[in-house]
């Protein structure tokens, strides 16, 4: 990624510094069957708000022993592999994909897709050889492509300009499956350009969505890629709460 100070960065698309433009929702979950219901909620909310604009390069989750009374994580014994991580290996070269965590455990995945991802959520939550019941607390992805509008403009080079604070970044895009995408983060950003984090305790679920690129926030380009994909959680039942 070139960097070069900003001269002229007028209707250039801008980099948001972290939270980004951010997205709550929650989900009522007392009523749910079962977990394999709960995961099914959880992941298809990832992948039905991501739908064919945003594709997740990374999906990982932290896991704990269960208290089913208070659908609520136990603090002790902690599992052996607490924090496992499903990874795409079409991943773009210009992608960093790293550990946060200590121990944490990468697998591979040709693409993640629903069903991959919902059998690595099954594995990784499935009872450790004492037979404890095991549950998962924070879902994420961390990592992500986004699909750049079509009207978007593409330098010669193969990257587009992008405004960071006061720098002018020239940004790597990727051409698939007919369209330019950006991923992220980068070595020189910290952020995918849209981020998700779930949580479950006390019978529901919570998620959270960061856009980290104007083009999708109100009044981007994109943005009506991300209204549609929250029209389609509320359409499944999720909620956003009220501003307080």
């Amino acid at each position: 990624m070139n960097i070069a100070q900003n001269a002229d960065a007028a209707g250039l698309p801008r980099l948001l510094e972290s939270p980004g433009h951010g997205l709550f929702l929650k989900y009522d979950i007392q009523n749910v069957a079962d977990d394999h219901a709960v995961n099914a909620i959880a992941l298809r909310a990832i992948f039905d708000f991501a739908a064919d604009f945003c594709r997740p390069l990374l999906i990982g989750v932290s896991t704990a022993y269960w208290e089913d009374d208070f659908d609520w994580p136990m603090s002790k014994p902690i599992p052996h592999a607490p924090y496992q991580t499903l990874y795409s290996t079409e991943t773009p070269e210009s992608v960093r994909l790293q550990a946060i965590w200590d121990g944490e455990e990468f697998s591979p995945a040709a693409e993640l897709t629903y069903e991959t991802a919902t059998r690595f959520m099954c594995d990784a939550v499935a009872s450790d050889p004492s037979g404890v019941r095991m549950n998962w607390h924070y879902l994420w992805v961390r990592a992500s492509m986004a699909r750049l509008p079509a009207d978007s403009t593409i330098n010669p080079d193969g990257t587009i300009s992008v405004l960071d604070r006061i720098w002018t970044l020239e940004h790597p895009v990727e051409f698939r499956d007919g369209a330019h995408w950006v991923g992220g983060p980068l070595r020189n950003t910290v952020a995918a350009p849209i981020a998700f984090q779930l949580g479950r305790q006390f019978f529901e679920l919570s998620l959270n969505i960061s856009v980290h690129w104007s083009i999708w926030t109100p009044g981007g380009a994109g943005h009506d890629r991300v209204r549609e994909g929250i029209a389609a959680l509320l359409a499944a039942g999720w909620t956003m709460p009220s501003p307080d």
